[in-house]
């Protein structure tokens, strides 16, 4: 069951979401456990939770609030204090957790740059905290200079173990205090490359940590507590759109996570869709998958799954090239397929091959060899498997919608989702 706000309304005093990742807002009115199973719940700009009753636990999620252009939405937001988190990861600010909420937003990755490869190089970057914590990393080559953080600001002193020329780091730094924290750090040695003594990569002022009011009024929306608010409507004339942003290389539109498009403009005439990105830390062979989809949400025959073993859909609409894009003739899809997935994956992935060693992957669409849509897939870190995009039928119209969902057990689990059996 796929409709989160449903189960939160559903009356049962524990609820267990399923995985996978969910877009709210979603409203809790009353005392309940809600308890997630690898589950994210989002929102674009708009508050993700909001909790307006006593007696609410929350485990097991992960919260995100993607844009930050909005001062008074927030990852979590409590009108109670005694509300309830365990294993709560939150990217974005919350509300109504006192010291919590007075965490300024931090940097989602930071870089030690090139660094002298077979020695031993020291960075230092700041972290504030407003209560107790933990930080810690599982990176084998980067030790910390201490585990437990004091309230205000904190520098940490991260020691890289010598290792060889041409080498990548790239891992995370968890912070633990109610909430779990996260960013990313990477970095490369080389033979040529500068000895690092002590080297600051962030530096927190106090400016950046000035209290918050207590007397901070949270604007609540003007709907009932049960419901969630409805996303703006995206105009199907995008090319004069305010919004609309300059791709590296082109004039594609860039498209944020969870966007909806119409393509009538763009349906009549084949488009290409390629993925690629911005580099590799470590070279691996990521390969397209496209399931056809009816309106159960499966793949009705092996024809309607594409790959590079099944390198044409039945219907002859998408094709798989040698060069691993995939060109899709929306006019020759056939009625039964509501919706077109395509997903990506990591071909024979190890425990170190996963798209945390990806640098900026995106999908481009591409109609007469120009680029019309591009998105760019980040935050991912341990994931095999993305599903970058849907494009789905809308009141006979077709629309475009990003994903952005990874998947850490690679592809047998999504195609299991899909109706496919792999063996």
């Amino acid at each position: 069951m796929d409709n989160i706000q449903g189960m939160i309304d559903s009356g049962n005093s524990h609820i267990v979401l399923p995985p996978g990742e969910y877009k709210g807002p979603f409203f809790i009115d009353r005392p309940c456990i809600i308890e997630g199973d690898n589950t994210t719940l989002w929102a674009n700009a708009e508050t993700v939770i909001y909790i307006k009753s006593a007696g609410v636990t929350l485990i097991n999620l992960r919260v995100e609030l993607i844009s930050k252009n909005n001062d008074s939405a927030y990852s979590l937001s409590t009108e109670y204090s005694d509300t309830q988190c365990d294993n709560i990861e939150i990217i974005g600010p919350t509300h109504g957790f006192q010291d919590e909420d007075m965490v300024p937003e931090m940097k989602k990755q930071l870089s030690f740059g090139t660094f002298r490869s077979e020695t031993e190089n020291t960075f230092t970057f700041d972290l504030f905290m407003a209560s107790d914590a933990k930080v810690s990393t599982q990176m084998k080559d980067v030790v910390l200079s201490a585990t437990n953080l004091h309230p205000g600001i904190n520098t940490i002193t991260a020691t890289v173990l010598p290792i060889s020329a041409n080498s990548y780091i790239y891992g995370d730094i968890i912070l633990k205090s109610k909430f779990i924290r996260r960013f990313y750090i990477n970095g490369s040695s080389s033979d040529t490359g500068e000895i690092c003594s002590n080297k600051c990569i962030s530096r927190i002022s106090q400016e950046e940590c000035a209290v918050k009011p207590d007397n901070e009024i949270l604007e609540m929306p003007n709907v009932p507590v049960s419901q969630p608010v409805k996303p703006p409507v995206i105009m199907k004339d995008i090319q004069n759109s305010p919004e609309r942003k300059s791709a590296a290389v082109s004039n594609a539109y860039i498209l944020k996570r969870g966007e909806r498009i119409y393509l009538e403009d763009y349906s009549d005439l084949p488009i290409k869709i390629i993925m690629s990105n911005k580099g590799q830390y470590k070279k691996m062979d990521i390969d397209p998958y496209i399931f056809m989809l009816d309106a159960s949400g499966s793949t009705s025959c092996d024809e309607d799954f594409v790959y590079f073993g099944n390198t044409s859909s039945k219907c002859g609409s998408i094709v798989f090239n040698s060069d691993k894009s995939i060109d899709l003739n929306l006019k020759t899809v056939p009625e039964y397929i509501e919706r077109i997935s395509f997903a990506y994956s990591i071909y024979l992935p190890s425990p170190d091959c996963n798209f945390s060693n990806v640098l900026y992957p995106y999908i481009s669409v591409l109609q007469s060899d120009k680029e019309i849509f591009r998105y760019t897939a980040n935050d991912l870190f341990a994931e095999t498997t993305i599903i970058f995009m849907e494009i789905y039928r809308h009141k006979f119209q077709w629309r475009i919608n990003t994903i952005g969902q990874g998947y850490r057990d690679g592809l047998k689990r999504l195609c299991s989702s899909y109706g496919l059996i792999v063996s």
